[in-house]
């Protein structure tokens, strides 16, 4: 096989598989979360900030799903949520509602096929103190995934906070279009 062949291939691999998943598990994740509010009966708006804090913390989300009647709804956000044990027990305050890093451009694509160090590189860091690094797989040695699973920023109820301030416009009118059973 020519190299510009397998080229081809790992580009396709790395938009087909990485890249374009990426982008719709984050909002896959946003609506989740909006939606365990809104069965909650939880607005969102400014006054609510703190009780949105509150209410998707780990330990108050993992409370809720361990009680007897199982939120199924809560379960599949997390499947750890309920189980007690945290994908970041050395954070203290752990929030999931930032489970999708905002400061995670998943827009980010970069394709060096004409240089001698030849990368396609998914994702990157907006935050100034990011602590990630590129992720490659031994099946795609040359396709390389943002990975930030040991950053704490955006389970940090302070940064939530910022977040939901920034953005609560947006959010409120993704609360408002989410329809219960």
């Amino acid at each position: 096989m020519e190299e510009s062949d397998i080229k081809k291939i790992e580009l396709e691999y790395a938009i087909n598989h990485i890249h374009e998943p990426i982008k719709s598990w984050g909002n896959a994740r946003k609506n989740k979360i909006l939606r365990i509010l809104k069965k909650q009966g939880i607005q969102i708006s400014l006054e609510n900030i703190p009780e949105i804090i509150r209410q998707t913390s780990f330990y108050s989300m993992d409370k809720k799903c361990s009680d007897i009647n199982k939120d199924k709804e809560c379960q599949s956000y997390c499947n750890l949520i309920g189980s007690g044990k945290s994908c970041h027990p050395e954070i203290k305050d752990l929030n999931c509602f930032l489970c999708d890093c905002p400061n995670y451009d998943t827009e980010f694509l970069s394709n060096k096929t004409n240089s001698q160090d030849y990368q396609i590189l998914i994702g990157r860091c907006l935050h100034k103190d990011n602590k990630g690094k590129y992720y490659f797989s031994k099946e795609f040695p040359r396709v390389g995934v943002w990975d930030c699973d040991i950053c704490p920023i955006n389970h940090d109820p302070l940064e939530l906070e910022k977040y939901l301030r920034t953005n609560l416009q947006s959010l409120k009118e993704a609360y408002d279009n989410i329809i219960l059973d």
